[in-house]
């Protein structure tokens, strides 16, 4: 047992960069999956892509056509760092670009993570556990492989932060920040947070200038995306929080003036819930290293706030890696702490957080080795050369309406919406006679009609197709079943046969065949388990 710890501290980097490369390929191939599925969204992927496609062509506000038409991408979230990306967007024009870069992201913060808790605790066995961890956690999981969210990148990012600053590189830190900031508009904060554990631990000059920067980076963005681009920030993103004010302005007021809004949020079952997983997930290692667990604070304080509830979840969200990321670097902390006063202490604490790990992880991972997902929920069930035969079709950068699942191929060009909404603004509709990603209705509604009533489904979606045939400036261009693709004025005399095959396929392509995917049995086995 000695030899093996021997070598395992002996060889402890290398053993983190090869679980990092193995995180890379094993959740790169099920993001890869995911997307062939039909699995991701237009309303996350497709948005990302379609922004970073509008910077290539020139558009620097990131005009969107969803949900409303000729929207700037900062009316939802102000990611400056798209202009980062569009280079390598443009050398490689695909979602899988995306795609697969929040998955090294993730993949290099384990290793950031480690070398952090090898400067702090001394210890390579340790650094190796917390990195380790990090990789295993469930919600960093998700944030993976939960489409593509600019919010993936901030985790290799802060960690960076925070590495270069104990080292007082200062350099380092700097470019890691800036970075950090431009990731999107709430990020400011963080960097506040981290501004002020410099302050008090290290250097008081650095830290009251990251204070400063923060500050003046997020005023100035407010101002700038106003005046270039005519629309409020978050000006669709807001809802979640508007029963606290307008404004964040509004909302800082509104919580000072009643702050006891916070301990009812908490206690809300499904809210404690969360906050006993946070605290299970390290959180208890922070007791002892208040300041650092500032770092964690912004983002968890939005989530709680959430009125939706959906920014709490514990499956299917992407708003709590930042969270983990953030409570693990601050456990580290903790753990140094508790190894200087109380020794005897550390090993007991250990063993917990080991164990919690390996049940947590196992329990509740969103790739096939957890309970509540498999290789099945991954599959392509589908002819995929059918559809990649049907888009050939379509002109490059044609404006098209479409639903959710297919959109996320079809983001790049200026004009794409979920169908039915707007199709007076384009000139193809492509439909499949089942919505691919219908379950993801679930994410917000666990009984939804889609998995509670097959029938009503069908009903939907015979209205669906009846509705796309009924379109007087629409005829059918091809259809492969059960894809069907329309142009406008394009002659009707492909209409009645295709409508009669389109009803048949409603019944002869199962309409679950697509359905079985993480975020929907997530939700399902979630509620066995629990009435287990």
């Amino acid at each position: 047992m000695n030899r093996l710890l021997y070598w395992i501290d002996k060889h402890a980097a290398l053993i983190m960069i090869t679980a990092a490369v193995i995180y890379f390929a094993y959740v790169g191939t099920l993001s890869i999956l995911d997307h062939y599925g039909l699995r991701t969204q237009l309303s996350d992927l497709g948005h990302m892509e379609q922004s970073i496609w509008q910077v290539t062509q020139g558009d620097p506000a990131m005009t969107l056509s969803d949900p409303v038409l000729n929207t700037s991408r900062f009316a939802q979230h102000a990611n400056v760092i798209f202009y980062i990306i569009a280079p390598l967007y443009a050398i490689f024009p695909s979602p899988l670009t995306l795609l697969l870069l929040g998955t090294p992201a993730v993949a290099t913060a384990g290793v950031l993570l480690f070398y952090l808790a090898r400067h702090i605790l001394k210890n390579n066995l340790l650094a190796l556990l917390f990195g380790a961890a990090l990789l295993a956690n469930p919600l960093v999981q998700e944030t993976n492989l939960y489409d593509f969210h600019p919010e993936v990148l901030a985790l290799p990012l802060f960690l960076a932060t925070i590495l270069f600053q104990e080292k007082r590189q200062w350099t380092g830190y700097w470019i890691s920040i800036v970075l950090l900031m431009t990731v999107k508009e709430d990020m400011p904060l963080l960097a506040i947070a981290i501004g002020l554990y410099i302050t008090v631990r290290s250097s008081r000059r650095q830290g009251l200038l990251t204070i400063l920067s923060a500050i003046s980076y997020w005023a100035v963005l407010q101002h700038a995306v106003s005046y270039l681009t005519n629309t409020p920030m978050n000006q669709f993103t807001w809802h979640r929080f508007e029963y606290l004010g307008d404004t964040p302005l509004e909302t800082i007021v509104t919580l000072t003036k009643n702050p006891l809004i916070i301990p009812a949020l908490l206690s809300q079952p499904a809210k404690a819930q969360y906050l006993l997983y946070i605290f299970l997930q390290g959180g208890f290692l922070v007791l002892l290293s208040p300041l650092a667990a500032l770092w964690a604070l912004p983002n968890l304080t939005q989530n709680i706030l959430d009125y939706s509830g959906f920014q709490s979840r514990l499956t299917s969200v992407y708003y709590s890696g930042l969270v983990i990321t953030a409570m693990y670097a601050a456990a580290i902390y903790g753990l140094r702490t508790i190894k200087r006063n109380c020794p005897r202490l550390t090993k007991s604490l250990l063993i917990f957080f080991v164990l919690q790990v390996i049940i947590v992880s196992i329990a509740m991972s969103p790739t096939p080795y957890g309970l509540l997902s498999s290789w099945q929920d991954f599959r392509i069930n589908y002819n995929r050369q059918d559809f990649i035969d049907i888009i050939s079709r379509l002109p490059p950068h044609a404006s098209l309406a479409t639903q959710n699942g297919p959109a996320a191929h079809l983001a790049a060009r200026d004009i794409i919406v979920k169908y039915p909404s707007d199709t007076d603004a384009v000139d193809y509709i492509l439909l499949h006679v089942h919505d691919p990603t219908n379950c993801f209705n679930d994410l917000f509604f666990a009984d939804s009609p889609s998995v509670a009533f097959p029938s009503q489904t069908i009903k939907y979606e015979k209205t669906i197709i009846s509705q796309a045939f009924s379109e007087s400036d629409f005829g059918i261009l091809t259809y492969i079943p059960p894809w069907y693709l329309f142009k406008r004025g394009q002659d009707k005399n492909l209409n009645d046969e295709a409508y009669q095959s389109a009803l048949r396929d409603i019944h002869k392509y199962p309409p679950y065949q697509n359905r079985q995917q993480p975020k929907c049995n997530s939700v399902t086995r979630l509620k066995e388990l629990y009435s287990k």
